[in-house]
C-alpha cells in the first residue's frame, strides 16, 4: 500500500475513534498508532471476516492445492 493511501487510512480510522496517533518522541518522522478501546473491540468481528472473505478466494481449490498456496505463502512472507 502507498504511503499517501495508508495516511488516509490511517486518518479515517483516528476520526472514527478507532485509533490514536501520537508523536514519536525519538524520530521528528514518524507518529505511534495505537488502537482505542473502541478500536480494540473490533478485533473479534475483523478476524470473523477476513476468515470468511479467506474461505470465498479459496472456494475453487481443492484441499491439495489450498495447502500448496499456503506453503507458497508462508515461504514468500519469510523471505
Amino acid at each position: 500500500m502507498p504511503g499517501y493511501s495508508t495516511t488516509r487510512n490511517i486518518d479515517v480510522l483516528e476520526k472514527n475513534g478507532l485509533l490514536k496517533r501520537r508523536k514519536n518522541e525519538f524520530s521528528r518522522r514518524s507518529h505511534c498508532i495505537r488502537l482505542t478501546d473502541k478500536g480494540r473491540s473490533l478485533a473479534p468481528q475483523l478476524f470473523s471476516i477476513v476468515h470468511s472473505e479467506n474461505d470465498k478466494l479459496l472456494s475453487s481449490l481443492d484441499e491439495t492445492d489450498k495447502e500448496l498456496f499456503k506453503k507458497i505463502l508462508i515461504q514468500l512472507l519469510s523471505a
